[in-house]
């Protein structure tokens, strides 16, 4: 399957995820989990995560966005990873911003909230920004560098993308569904828009080891 299909087919999930997010099911699941989290809160666990929600707003992502893709347009000296790279951040965004005034999920209870969070829920906006970064470097380092490089690039992403979604249900501001909608649409969106990496050169030295990803853009 084209990477660009898949990609599509992770927006649709995420979705319709937003159209169940109102279910029984989901809800009662929200629910519990968000309770266990506030039930095990301590204060420096709380200092730690709001630190980092902080750092990782949407509008600060966009900003990252920037700085990563220049310095990916002055590795790979191709325009094109710059492109790859803020685009992908800025749909993403849009998208999720979109979702939040369609789908129009309040946020937990006031109760459950270290912070108060006054906009709609779903999807989590920090989340969708991070993942959407992330996995647009992930991405342009594989099929510039190969695996190798980025399987370590792969695993610090899954830091900061763990670490964020963590904070988000931690301080409780987001429901965990909230989460998973986040994470389909920003490795969603960078997988739909990697036919915009076959403009970047790989190096001559790198070209075996990304070659199957170059093969599946096709």
């Amino acid at each position: 399957m084209h990477s660009q299909l898949r990609g599509i087919l992770l927006i649709l999930s995420a979705i319709m995820l937003g159209a169940l997010s109102a279910s029984t099911v989901i809800k009662g699941v929200d629910i519990k989990l968000l309770t266990w989290v506030a039930e095990h809160r301590f204060e420096h666990m709380i200092a730690a995560t709001l630190a980092l929600s902080n750092v990782f707003t949407p509008l600060s992502i966009l900003g990252f966005a920037i700085l990563a893709g220049a310095l990916a347009w002055w590795v790979t000296s191709s325009r094109r990873a710059f492109s790859y790279i803020v685009f992908v951040v800025g749909a993403a965004t849009l998208l999720s911003q979109g979702m939040k005034f369609i789908f129009q999920r309040p946020r937990p209870d006031a109760a459950f909230q270290v912070i108060p969070a006054l906009n709609y829920a779903f999807p989590s906006g920090h989340v969708t920004g991070v993942v959407a970064l992330s996995s647009a470097i992930v991405l342009l380092v594989l099929y510039v560098a190969g695996k190798q490089v980025a399987l370590a690039a792969g695993f610090f992403a899954a830091l900061l993308i763990g670490a964020t979604a963590w904070s988000r249900v931690y301080l409780g501001v987001q429901w965990p569904s909230d989460i998973i909608a986040a994470a389909l649409i920003g490795f969603g969106v960078a997988l739909a828009a990697s036919p915009i990496l076959k403009a970047v050169e790989p190096e001559q030295s790198d070209v075996e080891g990304s070659r199957e990803y170059r093969a599946a853009l096709r």
